[in-house]
């Protein structure tokens, strides 16, 4: 019964450390508060088009007003995925901006790196200039 027990324990032990390794903290912000539901394969691939994007707005340390609003806005309607800076300061100020904006265009974030967020919002009728997700497929 002595190697079987030990053999058991590693395989307890090893099983143990992977649900340790696969327990992450909650993504950044809540994103039960947005809209669109999107898949991990759909997410996974946006983050890939994003990757190529230069922040098409910057929001500075005045925040989220309402002309910074509207070109977000403008741009989420031309290219449904653009990149976004926020140079608020503190990670505190950053994630309560985004917050807004979730609360305000009921966009998705799809991932925050730094200062630096995706974010989607589908279009009713994209246009493949336009587009970064169609113009994406079209270069594959």
């Amino acid at each position: 019964m002595g190697p079987v027990s030990g053999f058991t324990r590693s395989i307890f032990v090893s099983a143990c450390l992977n649900n340790a390794r696969s327990v992450q903290s909650p993504p950044f912000p809540d994103q039960t508060t947005s809209m669109t539901t999107i898949s991990n394969q759909q997410k996974k691939r946006f983050r890939a088009i994003g990757h190529h994007l230069r922040p098409a707005v910057t929001i500075g340390s005045k925040g989220l007003t309402d002309s910074v609003l509207s070109e977000v806005d403008r741009a989420l309607h031309d290219h449904e995925l653009i990149k976004i800076k926020l140079k608020m300061g503190d990670r505190d100020s950053n994630k309560s901006t985004l917050q807004q904006l979730i609360g305000s265009l009921s966009v998705s974030v799809i991932q925050t790196i730094g200062n630096t967020a995706l974010l989607y919002m589908p279009a009713e009728k994209p246009d493949p200039k336009l587009s970064n997700i169609l113009r994406s497929d079209t270069s594959l």
